[in-house]
């Protein structure tokens, strides 16, 4: 189980000169006690990563960089890379299912053609394997998972508007939850 007291947080520190040349990024998987304050690095490279995201047991922390998912352990021991088979070109937006059991991911599908973005909806066993394809249209970007994994929540672009959507995760059936103008 994830201890309340604990949050994690990462500090992308990108440093660019005057002179359009770009230094490395230095990033950081920082944890955060909310009681105290107190933060423990617990990961820093040389290189960027993003989004992080606990397992539902709280043993291990998931994260994206160069399109592929990492595990590390809370104390920054690296677990390797999960197999996401061709999926080698995810985005930020992925996260574990609540039992534990499958990881759901945003993957910049090139064999789409869209102007506006090519990130589809996969669902795979958490420990890897080959996606599953949830959503079969472009472009949509994971956010939640419902407790009993029969749902996802995601922001998708259709017909030149940004809106929140949920889908089956089985049949893939799209559900339209909000309809704004702009960046729901």
């Amino acid at each position: 189980m994830i201890k309340k007291t604990f949050s994690v947080l990462v500090a992308l520190l990108s440093l660019f000169k005057v002179t359009a040349q770009v230094e490395p990024i230095v990033s950081q998987l920082v944890l955060l006690n909310v009681e105290t304050g107190k933060e423990k690095i617990i990961l820093e490279e040389n290189r960027h990563f993003e989004a992080p995201n606990w397992s539902r047991d709280g043993k291990y922390i998931v994260f994206n960089s160069d399109g592929l998912i990492e595990k590390v352990t809370t104390e920054g021991k690296k677990l390797g890379i999960i197999y996401t088979d061709f999926a080698n070109k995810c985005n930020n937006d992925h996260g574990v299912s609540f039992d534990g059991k499958s990881l759901v991911i945003s993957h910049n599908d090139e064999t789409v053609n869209s102007t506006s973005g090519k990130s589809r909806i996969f669902i795979l066993p958490a420990q890897g394997g080959t996606p599953r394809l949830i959503t079969p249209l472009a472009p949509s970007y994971w956010h939640g998972i419902s407790p009993d994994a029969k749902w996802i929540v995601y922001c998708a672009m259709r017909d030149g508007d940004w809106d929140i959507y949920k889908a089956d995760t089985n049949t893939g059936k799209e559900v339209r939850l909000t309809n704004a103008p702009g960046l729901d």
